[in-house]
């Protein structure tokens, strides 16, 4: 099987003049670029998305502090879940520093619980998403034999939720919600559960990875193992369009030669979806996934009469 690094040198042999780094760079370009177009076959994941069970402890928040403490309550694997008095607001312990301190999100707000042991529920409502998570492709719920719908937005769920007062053992949807801003998860994607999951749960998914950065052993999978050259002609292309630098100028800078490789690049690109289609059926990830109005996100009334909302968030009128 054909490496990202056996690939990259190989341009450079048609380049020798080229330095090694930018050689390299436009070989990951020319493969991020490829990456792009579709869910291939080599970027499909399948993996679990795991919902911790809700606990309860006795902690003491502070006003205007992030700092919480309790009796050897806490637990390193609490980072990154969340914790809240009643419903809203919903903090996130963001860094733990022992049994009996963690620090949160933002600083705690609630005057008439400040500096008193209160009733706490730790849980997991937000789900952060692998580094190299691209889009979900399916999210199946095993429990209610159903799949999980992810398109729904914030907006959305505030009409039916504002408070969140809604959890049960299994919920219902997934909603984007903002980057996580954990430290060891600084950055990636999150969504939210709701209802607010009460007890641990695995919900498979298929999800598209977005491309990495390739180490010079990491193997290029799937048709693009037998098909290398795509990438070759891709940084071939780069490198045409690079004039050199004031004192060294790239004998290969050649702009109608950039467009010709560009245009076999494409060409070539087209081709190889044949092929992965040949391999592996795509219409799985092409479902009508049509927008679900908001009585949608549940799927029986029990749950609609457990929310916040009114017969007006369910109904246009």
């Amino acid at each position: 099987m054909t490496s990202f690094g056996d690939t990259w040198r190989k341009v450079r042999l048609h380049v020798p003049d080229a330095p090694f780094g930018l050689v390299k760079e436009w070989t990951q370009h020319a493969y991020e670029t490829l990456c792009e177009r579709r869910p291939w076959s080599w970027t499909r994941v399948h993996a679990q998305l795991i919902v911790p069970t809700a606990r309860t402890v006795t902690a003491t928040f502070t006003q205007f502090s992030p700092i919480v403490t309790a009796a050897a309550a806490f637990q390193p694997t609490d980072v990154g879940l969340q914790i809240r008095v009643g419903n809203i607001p919903v903090y996130t312990i963001q860094t733990y520093q022992s049994p009996s301190q963690v620090t949160i999100d933002m600083p705690y707000t609630d005057l008439a619980t400040s500096g008193v042991p209160v009733s706490a529920q730790i849980i997991g409502m937000y789900q952060t998403m692998p580094p190299d998570f691209g889009a979900f492709l399916l999210v199946i719920d095993p429990y209610n034999q159903r799949l999980i719908p992810f398109w729904s937005t914030q907006e959305e769920l505030a009409r039916i939720d504002p408070t969140r007062f809604s959890s049960d053992a299994s919920p219902r949807v997934l909603v984007s919600r903002q980057l996580s801003t954990v430290p060891t998860t600084l950055g990636q994607v999150q969504y939210e559960w709701w209802p607010a999951p009460l007890s641990q749960k695995a919900f498979p998914y298929y999800y598209r990875a977005r491309p990495q950065i390739l180490a010079d052993t990491d193997p290029l999978l799937g048709v693009l193992g037998t098909r290398a050259t795509i990438l070759q002609k891709g940084a071939l292309a780069e490198c045409c369009a690079w004039p050199g630098t004031a004192d060294r100028k790239n004998p290969y800078y050649n702009l109608a030669l950039h467009a010709k490789l560009l245009d076999e690049f494409e060409a070539e690109c087209a081709r190889l979806e044949l092929r992965d289609d040949d391999q592996n059926q795509d219409s799985w990830a092409t479902l009508p996934y049509h927008r679900w109005g908001t009585w949608d996100l549940t799927f029986d009334t029990r749950f609609l009469r457990s929310t916040d909302a009114t017969v007006a968030d369910y109904v246009a009128f």
